[in-house]
């Protein structure tokens, strides 16, 4: 199931504790902007697997 939020839902700062939930509990939330998916909250290890896939491993702070 996709869940999506938008700035003008609720600031971000109010649901940061549930986005890291969500990460920790191996969910995808995805964030949007005028109904339109622009990014995603992932576990480290998909956002480290995406990224290695891109060749591109070892950005980010882990």
């Amino acid at each position: 199931m996709r869940t999506y939020a938008t700035p003008d839902d609720v600031p971000v700062l109010a649901v940061l504790s549930e986005l890291l939930r969500s990460g920790r509990e191996g969910q995808v939330v995805y964030l949007s902007e005028k109904d339109e998916p622009v990014a995603a909250v992932v576990p480290v290890k998909v956002a480290r697997m995406g990224l290695a896939a891109l060749g591109r491993p070892g950005e980010g702070p882990w």
